[in-house]
């Protein structure tokens, strides 16, 4: 599917809305217009990958750890997820396209947070260069969004299939223990969902915006994202403006 030849067939249509669920080692991007959707996921594991689906997948192999320098190898995997995620984007994105990727989990400080933020610049980066208006979203706001507060991948997955009517391939999910002990999943059909509900985050709060959708039909959790403010974000969601290159940066290129 590609949402922007669509558009040349059918003339005017409704805005693309994508969600971007994005770590070092793999990624799940959603992409939503009108009731059509479609979606693919970054692995570098093999037992992910199917013959006959019909959604993107993007299979990778990590660098041999006996291969040059721990930074070489960094450096490779880095490149490698981010023009994954620029391919496949690609042909879906125009001047009507709104992205919602995750944001980084500043609670989480380590060398792998690190390098996930240096992708994370590189695809904010492009979003910014190609025109595409951008949002971000705090992995605490995604969960409340989902599930009315802090939950599990599993709760995320199960409330996306009654709400949404997505089911997830559980040939993409793996049981696994959380830190505390508890059980949960893994698999690149969890980064799927997360982005599934970025994007529909963000198509809610654009259609909000528009008028199409009362703010008071939505349930309290959803309302208060919207509406939230904090020291870093002056203003709500509903009257911040997304990111976006602007006019003083055209022809710089």
């Amino acid at each position: 599917m590609n949402f922007q030849n669509e558009e040349q067939k059918d003339g005017p249509a409704e805005p693309v809305y994508i969600g971007i669920d994005l770590s070092l080692n793999t990624w799940g991007i959603v992409m939503m217009r009108g009731e059509k959707l479609c979606w693919g996921f970054l692995t570098d594991r093999k037992k992910y990958i199917f013959k006959n689906t019909d959604y993107l997948q993007v299979h990778y192999t990590m660098p041999d750890a006996k291969y040059g320098t721990k930074e070489q190898r960094t450096a490779e995997r880095r490149h490698m997820a981010a023009h994954s995620v620029y391919e496949a984007l690609c042909g879906h994105v125009g001047p009507d396209t709104m992205v919602n990727i995750e944001h980084y989990a500043y609670s989480a400080q380590s060398t792998t947070s690190a390098e996930t933020g240096e992708l994370g610049g590189l695809i904010r980066e492009w979003l910014f260069v190609q025109d595409i208006a951008y949002r971000q979203t705090a992995p605490t706001s995604l969960q409340k969004w989902a599930v009315k507060g802090r939950c599990t991948k599993e709760e995320r997955i199960r409330q996306a299939e009654e709400e949404l009517g997505f089911k997830t391939d559980p040939r993409l999910l793996t049981p696994c223990k959380k830190a505390n002990g508890l059980p949960d999943l893994t698999g690149p059909g969890t980064d799927v969902v997360d982005a599934l509900w970025l994007a529909h985050m963000m198509k809610t709060e654009d259609r909000v915006r528009k008028g199409l959708v009362d703010l008071s039909s939505l349930p309290q959790n959803r309302r208060d994202i919207l509406l939230a403010t904090s020291k870093e974000y002056k203003e709500n969601r509903l009257t911040r403006p997304l990111v976006q290159r602007p006019e003083h940066f055209r022809g710089r290129d």
